[in-house]
C-alpha cells in the first residue's frame, strides 16, 4: 500500500479498486471484496497516476469493468463520495463512465459521473436519479492528456448539496432540487463504460473508491496531495554560491527563464533547474504526463531533467532552465 491508499482506507472507503493488476480478468476491491470482471479492450499493468509507482489500466473504447451489486452500493438516502484518477485520450470519444445507472438520459435510481467532450475540452458531470426525477452538476472544461484526480460528493442533512472537485480543488457546487432522494442504484456498478455500452472511455483509469460519507474539502485535498506527494531528488540541493570544490553547478553554461505552463512544453528538455524564490516545482519528466512536485529552497539548483514545469502547484519563483551545452 502507500500514503495515498492509506488515506483512502482511513477516510472510510467502502469499496476501493486500485486497478493495479498485472494479469487476469479480475479487478480486486481491496476493502470489501467486491471484485469486478474485466472485459473488452483493457490493457493492464500501465503507468499509473500516483508517484508511488502503482499501476493503472488503459481502456481503448471497448473495455469495461463490471461489479455485481452489493452492500457497498446501498447508499440509500445517505451522503456519498465517488473518487478516481482519470487520464483522457485527446483523440478519444465522448465519455468516461463510473456509476450504477444505465445512462444519464433516463429516469433511474442511482448515481454516476462521466466526462463529456466538446471540441478539445472535456467536462465532468455528476448525475443523480431517484426513479422519478434527475439532477445534474457539471464542472468547467478540462484539458485531456493528463492525469486528473476527480471527486464527486453529495452531502445530506440540513442541506442536500452536490459538489465536484478536480485535483483537490472545488470547481462546481449546487443544491439538490428536492428532498426524498435515494442514491441506491438499480444497475450493477460499472467502470469505463455504462451497462448499455454507449458511454465508453478511451484513456486510463486508476484508484476508484466509493464512500458512504461526504469527504470534506480538506480530506479531498489531502488525497490529491498524497497522490502527487512531494519528492526530493537523490542529490542534495546546492547553492550556486557555495564555496565547495564538489559543487557541479559550474558545468551549466547555458540558461533560459521558465514560464510555468500546464500545456506548453519547454523548447528543450532541461539538464537542471535553478530556483530564485523558494517553493514547489511541479515538474513533468520527458516520458511522463504526471507532474512530480518538489520543494526547493531559494537560491538552489537541482539536476532535474524536465520537459515542462506546470503552473498548477508551482509556487517557486525565478525558475531558470539550465543546460550543459
Amino acid at each position: 500500500m502507500s500514503a495515498y491508499s492509506d488515506k483512502v482506507i482511513a477516510d472510510g472507503a467502502v469499496a476501493y479498486w486500485r486497478l493495479n493488476e498485472t494479469s487476469g480478468t479480475t479487478a480486486v476491491d481491496v476493502i470489501g471484496g467486491n471484485n469486478g470482471t474485466i472485459s473488452g479492450g483493457v490493457t493492464l499493468n500501465q503507468a499509473g497516476a500516483l508517484t508511488d509507482g502503482d499501476k493503472a489500466m488503459t481502456f481503448n473504447g471497448t473495455g469495461r469493468i463490471d461489479v455485481a451489486k452489493a452492500a457497498y452500493s446501498a447508499i440509500g438516502t445517505g451522503p456519498l463520495t465517488l473518487e478516481a484518477w482519470v487520464w483522457l485520450d485527446p483523440a478519444g470519444g465522448a465519455f468516461m463512465y463510473l456509476g450504477d445507472c444505465k445512462n444519464a438520459g433516463s429516469v433511474e435510481s442511482g448515481f454516476l459521473v462521466y466526462f463529456t467532450k466538446s471540441g478539445a475540452n472535456y467536462s465532468l458531470t455528476l448525475f443523480l436519479g431517484n426513479g422519478t426525477a434527475t439532477t445534474f452538476l457539471t464542472g468547467p472544461n478540462q484539458l485531456p492528456g493528463q492525469w486528473q484526480h476527480i471527486a464527486a460528493v453529495v452531502t445530506r442533512g440540513a442541506s442536500d448539496v452536490m459538489w465536484i472537485y478536480i485535483n483537490g480543488a472545488q470547481v462546481a457546487t449546487q443544491a439538490m432540487p428536492a428532498t426524498g432522494w435515494t442514491l441506491t442504484g438499480n444497475q450493477p456498478w460499472s467502470m469505463a463504460s455504462d451497462t448499455g455500452g454507449s458511454a465508453k472511455l478511451t484513456g486510463l483509469l486508476d484508484e476508484v473508491a466509493i464512500y458512504k460519507t461526504a469527504l470534506t474539502a480538506a480530506q479531498i485535498q489531502a488525497h490529491y496531495s498524497a497522490g502527487v506527494a512531494t519528492l526530493s531528488p537523490s542529490t542534495v540541493f546546492t547553492s550556486a554560491f557555495a564555496d565547495d570544490e564538489d559543487d557541479e553547478m559550474p558545468k551549466y553554461n547555458q540558461w533560459t527563464p521558465i514560464t510555468p505552463s500546464d500545456s506548453a512544453d519547454l523548447p528543450r528538455v532541461t539538464d537542471g533547474i535553478w530556483v530564485g524564490g523558494a517553493g514547489n516545482i511541479a515538474a513533468v519528466q520527458p516520458n511522463n504526463v504526471m507532474p512530480v512536485v518538489l520543494t526547493v529552497p531559494a537560491g538552489a539548483w537541482i539536476p532535474l531533467v524536465a520537459r515542462r514545469i506546470n503552473s498548477t502547484n508551482t509556487t517557486a519563483t525565478g525558475i531558470v532552465a539550465l543546460y550543459t551545452v
